[in-house]
């Protein structure tokens, strides 16, 4: 029996640069379209930006040409990284969800056109003198928002900053510099615009709040009465209402189909790849994937009765997170120091000190280190977005870092590079070595398309030469498909149900592959951790992250791969329910934060419950989950201990920047007071702080600074500018 083991290759008959230099970990490629696509060159800079293990790359716009560093052990990556990089596929619409504006939000477009008035006003008075009383007046209308907020706290008796801000502005004011009231005001609203522009009420970090992100992220094609199609979001969709289910779509509800025939799978529900026929009148399980075929189908359940989503209703609020010492330091902050600059203010003013009652209203470090913690975080998030990794909200920057222990769904080890293929050819058969294999791939293309769910393992997407497939009868897989190929021979493809060894962490049975009566060889997918996935969990443990795998199949299933993991057998969890993984994670809160990486639906009242959820971006069966993630990884899990030492990094960083913003604060305002700078430079100048404080950010997201480890995360490869 002769054993062949599949390594991927690219396709070589769609590939369309060349090799112009190969040398040991250098590599010289020429790609025409570089010369006249600024859409290309974009394109490749983005891909070769996010492999951690690229050295080094530059891109000749002039020469049509693209070099790159690699280690030498990753030769063999290098031409599937080319693929990628200098390839341009186009993007099914049906796929991409559209996020809400971040401008789109009442209170940001109120606080942009209030700072637009602000802006417009100063640029008047800057061509023409405009009257001080039509100034006074202006800047005495623009101050009534913040003036009823202050009104409406001093009712419930709290003196806060924004009291402290309105005095300050109404002492501007009462001395005749309006104009540098409204600077203030201006400033004020660009840093509320963008604080309001992600800190809207649906990040609000519960149960209820992830099934409605869920409800907005899929988009349901209905037909209504006449025949008319429109769009509506799955929370919109009603009992009775008939849908229309294509290729490469989910349905994410419990539906009945009318009319039409779809071949699916449910993987994304109980972890079952296999795929299977629905026709008229046959029932659909919530989180189905179209692999194939065009149906119509009559929702049995909303989103908000079906059973599917039960645990969610259930409102498991996350726990709030331990505060630093900084945030202790301005809570006490906000309850003491208002009243006393307060007092201290009015005692100035009454004494017609008007410097020193500028100073005391002007010394407000908090609200600058709030607003400098916020654009820090903005920052990171848009860097981070440049290597496709999508953060949903600021908050879940810092709470990454804050994670104690990580919860890895065992399917997430599947979707990035864990199923391994291998034939055995029968010796008795006259099957040709890598035959068995060109006909799966075949059969799996065919079923799914050359960039469709991958229904086995992604290594037979890779497979140059499939075998032409022209139908596949779809039956219980014990009983056998009949797969017929284009040059009319055809096969039978079983489930085995011999007591043939079990290879190393089986997932999935042997398939047989016979034809006219004879067995021809056996194919085996087997279940191992990707490279990628041992060294982040190595990673991960040398940053004191305590590591749990959870499943839905025995844990004797999961011994060897999570000894692999350096995973403790205590921390093996498997014949998990969705309820059983949800009180995993709340035990392990009593701990400290807990971060989970899911990607099936019996991992979302889990993900729901974790201080930060993690999904996985790699195919059309984890992009509508991964889109309602606080974190989306691409097919890179690296990238995960690299983003837990950026959080720790930055976290650090704005900690050490609240002294900066407080001693510079404290500098500002005694200069005010003795007369030394005038009112305009006061607010000007406290724009610096921010500026260096941002610098400092900068430089430790770039620079991560140690957290003990022995080992270190690979940085940013250079960029071709």
């Amino acid at each position: 029996m002769a054993l062949t083991s599949l390594t991927p290759q690219p396709d070589s008959a769609v590939a369309n640069w060349q090799i112009a230099s190969d040398l040991p970990g250098r590599l010289r490629v020429r790609q025409a379209e570089l010369i006249a696509s600024p859409l290309l060159r974009h394109h490749c800079r983005l891909i070769l930006t996010s492999c951690h293990w690229l050295l080094r790359f530059r891109i000749n716009a002039l020469a049509g040409s693209l070099c790159i560093d690699y280690p030498h052990h990753r030769r063999d990556e290098v031409l599937n990284l080319l693929e990628l990089a200098l390839q341009l596929k186009p993007l099914d619409e049906s796929l991409l969800t559209v996020p809400n504006s971040p401008l789109s939000g009442r209170k940001v477009q109120t606080t942009l056109v209030h700072g637009g008035v602000c802006a417009t006003l100063l640029a008047l008075e800057g061509l023409v003198t405009l009257p001080s009383l039509v100034m006074t007046g202006a800047t005495l209308l623009l101050l009534w928002p913040l003036t009823r907020e202050v009104i409406h706290q001093l009712r419930e008796r709290r003196l806060t900053v924004e009291t402290l801000e309105l005095s300050f502005s109404g002492v501007l004011v009462g001395r005749g510099l309006a104009a540098e009231a409204l600077v203030d005001l201006a400033i004020g609203d660009a840093v509320e615009a963008t604080q309001n522009a992600v800190d809207h009420d649906e990040l609000l970090l519960d149960s209820d709040h992830l099934l409605d992100r869920l409800g907005d992220a899929v988009t349901l094609e209905c037909l209504g009465p006449d025949g008319t199609v429109r769009m509506l979001p799955l929370h919109e969709a009603s009992v009775g209402m008939t849908i229309t289910l294509r290729r490469r779509q989910h349905c994410f509800l419990s539906a009945r189909l009318i009319s039409g025939e779809l071949v699916v799978i449910t993987r994304l529900v109980d972890g079952d790849w296999r795929p299977r026929t629905v026709a008229a009148g046959d029932a659909l399980q919530p989180g189905s994937l179209v692999i194939s075929g065009e149906a119509t189908a009559s929702i049995e359940r909303c989103i908000r009765s079906d059973q599917a989503y039960d645990l969610l209703r259930e409102h498991h609020q996350r726990p709030e997170p331990e505060p630093s010492s900084a945030e202790r330091w301005i809570r006490a902050y906000r309850r003491v120091m208002p009243p006393v600059l307060m007092g201290l203010g009015g005692v100035f003013l009454a004494q017609g000190a008007v410097e020193r009652s500028l100073a005391a209203f002007q010394f407000n470090p908090v609200s600058d280190w709030e607003s400098h913690r916020l654009a820090a975080q903005i920052t990171a998030i848009a860097d981070l977005n440049l290597h496709k990794l999508r953060v949903r909200h600021p908050q879940a920057i810092e709470s990454l870092g804050t994670i104690r222990h990580l919860v890895i769904s065992r399917s997430c080890l599947d979707r990035i590079g864990g199923i391994q293929v291998c034939e055995r050819i029968d010796a008795s058969s006259s099957a040709r070595s890598g035959s068995l294999v060109q006909l799966l791939a075949g059969t799996q293309r065919w079923l799914c398309g050359k960039d469709g769910a991958v229904i086995w393992s992604q290594q037979l997407q890779q497979v140059a030469d499939p075998i032409a497939v022209s139908q596949v009868i779809i039956n219980d897989l014990f009983e056998g498909w009949r797969i017929d190929a284009e040059d009319g021979r055809s096969w039978t493809l079983r489930q085995s149900r011999s007591d043939a060894p079990a290879p190393k962490h089986p997932h999935f049975l042997p398939l047989e592959v016979w034809q006219e009566g004879e067995l021809l060889g056996r194919v085996e997918l087997i279940r191992e951790p990707d490279g990628h996935w041992r060294e982040t969990c190595a990673l991960l443990h040398s940053m004191g992250i305590t590591l749990h795998l959870i499943a839905s199949e025995p844990v004797e299933n999961l011994r060897d791969i999570a000894t692999e993991l350096a995973i403790s057998p205590d921390h093996q969890h498997g014949s998990c329910t969705a309820s059983e993984r949800l009180e995993l994670v709340q035990q392990l809160q009593q701990q400290g934060a807990v971060g989970f990486v899911g990607y099936v639906l019996h991992d979302l009242p889990a993900l729901a419950q974790a201080d930060v959820s993690i999904g996985l971006d790699v195919d059309d069966d984890s992009r509508y989950l991964s889109s309602i993630c606080d974190l989306s990884l691409g097919t890179d899990a690296l990238w995960l201990p690299r983003l837990i030492r950026i959080s720790r990094s930055m976290t650090h960083a704005c900690n050490q920047n609240l002294g900066l913003l407080g001693a510079s604060h404290l500098v500002s305002s005694l200069a005010t007071a003795a007369g030394w700078i005038a009112p305009l430079q006061t607010v000007l100048l406290a724009d610096i702080p921010l500026l260096l404080a941002e610098l400092n950010n900068l430089i430790a997201m770039r620079t991560p600074r140690s957290t003990g480890s022995k080992q270190s995360l690979p940085a940013f490869p250079a960029k071709d500018l």
